[in-house]
């Protein structure tokens, strides 16, 4: 059954997409400003949870691991939005791929249930709704047939799914680790900006990193 929380993250979804389509779309400075609040929100987010740790050396590690991932998060978005292959249309494929996939495989995960993924990092995640998350993007992206210059977009898709469960599951270990529930308060139903963009970050590095290798 869908919760209230459920219905909480919808609310905020349907709130903060406009801003974020809007702002993508303008593009230039005003998308570079966003996209540069958003991840200095996230480390301080990231810096709240590993903060916690008992000896500084690992503190530092992993505080510099967190500003190598954001940095490449951020020149990755800059990159999508201003390559010759990318842009606006790109982005929001990108962002619409993450989106139901997070979405997919929590709803799947809540009809169907089943047994645990790694029920001691993520206890609430399942192989059904994990099955979810991957083929529901790509059956919408084969019925919508998006066009790009190359016909690789499914395997793409695929793998952007992939690596949004995959980032979503890694905050997921780092909040266990650290005994932390959520990163922030931010957003509700959702808790802070890491917890909503943890399977955007890995997700739009490697689409950089495919586009970098298509041009």
């Amino acid at each position: 059954m869908v919760g209230g929380n459920f219905i909480k993250r919808f609310i905020s979804s349907v709130l903060l997409v406009p801003v974020v389509v809007l702002l993508t779309y303008f593009g230039s400075v005003p998308y570079i400003l966003f996209v540069s609040l958003i991840l200095i929100i996230v480390m301080i987010e990231y810096n709240g949870i590993v903060k916690r740790c008992k000896s500084m050396t690992y503190y530092i590690i992993w505080l510099c691991c967190g500003l190598c991932i954001a940095l490449a998060a951020f020149f990755s978005l800059i990159y999508l939005r201003n390559s010759p292959n990318g842009g606006f249309n790109v982005l929001v494929w990108l962002f619409a791929i993450v989106w139901m996939t997070d979405t997919s495989a929590y709803l799947i995960g809540k009809l169907f249930g089943g047994p645990k993924i790694f029920p001691k990092i993520s206890p609430n995640k399942t192989y059904s709704g994990c099955i979810g998350g991957l083929v529901v993007p790509l059956l919408v992206h084969v019925y919508l047939m998006f066009e790009f210059e190359y016909d690789a977009t499914y395997i793409i898709t695929f793998f952007i799914s992939i690596f949004t469960m995959l980032g979503d599951f890694l905050e997921s270990a780092l909040k266990r680790k650290f005994n932390v529930k959520d990163s922030g308060f931010i957003i509700p139903g959702h808790g802070g900006i890491l917890d909503r963009i943890d399977g955007l970050i890995p997700a739009s590095i490697f689409l950089a990193v495919c586009f970098l290798l298509i041009e």
